[in-house]
């Protein structure tokens, strides 16, 4: 107990998955939202909304994976390669369709108020997030190994980091990202995760 209260986070653990889900939601929709009502209002309103639609559904995530985690070791790793070789067939895919609102940013809304800013942008990425690949990603990585904080940690900071970087940089980073590139990176990570959590499984 007093290790854990001096040391609650496992670095390596939150690292590896802060790498991961950072990766995964750099080219996904929810970053395109954020570029797209990067010029809607103030940064800390836009980004405190986008902040707290992405800490709930992440606490939501963790806690679902924890209820998965009551399942059979065996299980948890089986189901967890399998899922992470959906999710990169699924980032393969979308690495060859066109997600990115490529029009919608070219006009230049008035800008909000902070309320209205937060509002929206938490209506925005909060829809957009639900049942996304990074969520499933961190339930799943929840259930095999165990430890919340450390994931959640993890994946809420990941995700602020891209909201940050996507408010920051707008229409700047929409020019400049090749989404195809990035999908198709984020396909061979998740691929090779789940074929390591799969060969552990067998042994």
């Amino acid at each position: 107990m007093d290790d854990l209260r001096s040391n609650p986070l496992n670095w390596n653990l939150f690292t590896s998955t802060f790498g991961l889900i950072f990766l995964a939601e750099l080219p996904d929709k929810t970053a395109f939202a954020a570029l797209m009502l990067a010029g809607e209002g103030k940064l800390p309103a836009l980004f405190l909304g986008a902040a707290s639609a992405f800490l709930i559904h992440v606490i939501l995530a963790v806690t679902i994976g924890e209820y998965l985690g009551l399942l059979p070791s065996g299980w948890i790793k089986t189901g967890s390669g399998i899922l992470f070789l959906v999710f990169a067939a699924i980032s393969l895919k979308r690495a060859y369709s066109s997600e990115a609102p490529e029009s919608e940013t070219k006009e230049k809304a008035p800008s909000l108020s902070f309320a209205q800013a937060f509002s929206k942008t938490f209506a925005v990425i909060f829809i957009a997030e639900a049942g996304d690949l990074t969520q499933l990603a961190t339930a799943s990585l929840t259930a095999k190994y165990h430890d919340k904080i450390s994931i959640l940690a993890g994946s809420v900071t990941a995700l602020w980091s891209v909201t940050l970087i996507a408010l920051l940089l707008g229409k700047k980073l929409q020019g400049s990202l090749n989404p195809k590139k990035f999908n198709t990176l984020v396909s061979v990570v998740l691929g090779v995760t789940g074929l390591y959590f799969l060969a552990e499984a067998l042994l």
